[in-house]
């Protein structure tokens, strides 16, 4: 009976697998299309931006490996259960937060590409203020003798460290609308180059992440 939900998730990606195939396998560009290499869209304020996108990944795939280890101990004793779900909570905190960035960013485009960019970036530094807050809420969190254990490392604040988590990573999502300013929706080739690059430098901080936040629990835990 635990197996079934594992194989109705399974059927269910495969469904959407199908219909992505057969709804966009066909989308090929334009006969007398020239190609976009990465050297034609990448400038320094991309290259910056691409940095922030990566680092973002990185930063939330840091706790993938290592939170539970905090958990399971006291004075949380949490079991895989209560782990599981305090990530869908961030998830879903994630896909709410999705939402009004997205509407943001349609909007702020109205009023032309410098107005966007600003709107893009003041999101992406919220999203890495608020990622600050998580880290500090997970604690323990010392500075000298001072120790702000009774507030930073308990139940609740760990549980709205995870929510600050998930609206945290839905700052990235202005990321990709911030590297296409200049580049024409019309140009198929160039969007599809952005896109390839803004997916390689998420990939890349989500590779990253489990290793750094691996290496630094087994060289620190979360002590301070």
């Amino acid at each position: 009976c635990f197996r079934l939900p594992f194989y109705v998730v399974g059927f269910l990606c495969l469904v959407v697998t199908m219909v992505v195939f057969f709804r966009f396998g066909n989308v090929q560009a334009k006969e007398g299309d020239k190609s976009a290499p990465i050297s034609s869209v990448l400038t320094y304020k991309r290259m910056l931006s691409l940095i922030a996108i990566a680092l973002n990944g990185t930063i939330v795939a840091t706790l993938d490996p290592t939170l539970s280890n905090k958990l399971f101990g006291p004075p949380f004793e949490y079991d895989a259960d209560k782990v599981g779900l305090l990530f869908t909570v961030s998830s879903v905190l994630y896909i709410v937060t999705s939402m009004p960035v997205g509407w943001m960013m349609d909007k702020s485009a109205s009023y032309g590409p410098q107005l966007k960019s600003k709107v893009c970036k003041i999101t992406q530094a919220l999203g890495f203020f608020m990622l600050a807050v998580c880290f500090t809420l997970l604690g323990p969190w010392k500075v000298g003798a001072a120790s702000l254990d009774r507030l930073c490392n308990n139940v609740p604040s760990v549980w709205i460290a995870m929510m600050f988590k998930g609206m945290g990573s839905a700052g990235n999502n202005a990321g990709y609308p911030d590297i296409a300013i200049g580049i024409s929706e019309s140009d198929g080739m160039r969007q599809a180059t952005l896109a390839g690059l803004w997916n390689a430098a998420y990939a890349i901080g989500w590779a990253a992440g489990p290793l750094l936040g691996g290496m630094m629990y087994g060289g620190f835990g979360f002590a301070t």
